[in-house]
């Protein structure tokens, strides 16, 4: 949140316990530029996410 997105992991609506892979975004109240943002800053913090755990 400490960019303005949220994300829920996607096991939270997998029945079965899948979904651990997937995450849920929620944009359906908002303008495509801050979609957009949106979408750009996840990127962005994935792909430290992955850089930490890599090195």
């Amino acid at each position: 949140m400490k960019r303005g997105v949220v994300f829920v992991p996607g096991n939270s609506f997998f029945t079965n316990g899948e979904g651990s892979q997937h995450i849920r975004m929620n944009f359906t109240n908002a303008e495509f530029p801050n979609i957009e943002k949106g979408v750009k800053i996840m990127a962005e913090e994935m792909i430290k996410t992955v850089q930490e755990i890599v090195v």
